[in-house]
């Protein structure tokens, strides 16, 4: 995913494995592999950043014509 976006990521808690793909940010159970929900991003995805907590991912990106998009997702 070059830019750093990562191929996947753990909740502070381990219950929780979030990975990103080309339509969002989808959540499963860590014990069974069951998705849970699934985080549409408003825009195509360039870099995704956790918070050192993991409570928070950000993501930057490009929607259209405009560039230096930004948002935030709570993980908890």
């Amino acid at each position: 995913f070059g830019g750093g976006v990562p191929a996947s990521f753990l909740s502070p808690d381990g219950q929780r494995l979030y990975y990103y793909e080309s339509r969002g940010l989808i959540r499963t159970r860590v014990s069974d592999g069951a998705i849970i929900e699934r985080s549409r991003l408003p825009f195509g995805v360039s870099e995704i950043r956790v918070s050192d907590d993991g409570q928070w991912a950000v993501f930057y990106g490009i929607s259209g014509m405009a560039t230096g998009q930004v948002g935030v997702i709570d993980l908890r």
